[in-house]
């Protein structure tokens, strides 16, 4: 959950990031309900939405530096 709030603040594509915040909190509730196989999967599901994000971000942090540098 750290990830993806951190994901969401520092990082330009904030859907991403609230996609990702939603995922790992189903995660934990499915956790807490003792699905496990599914809080594994939703889990996964939010680290890979909160990379996505953070590679996102750093494309447009690129693309707005080499834009202004021009």
């Amino acid at each position: 959950m750290t990830l993806s709030v951190l994901v969401c603040v520092f990082c330009c594509p904030l859907l991403i990031g609230i996609f990702a915040i939603l995922k790992s909190s189903e995660a934990r509730n499915r956790y807490a309900a003792g699905d496990y196989a599914g809080a594994v999967a939703s889990a996964r599901r939010a680290r890979n939405l909160a990379f996505v994000a953070v590679v996102c971000g750093l494309i447009l942090i690129l693309i707005f530096a080499i834009a202004l540098s021009v």
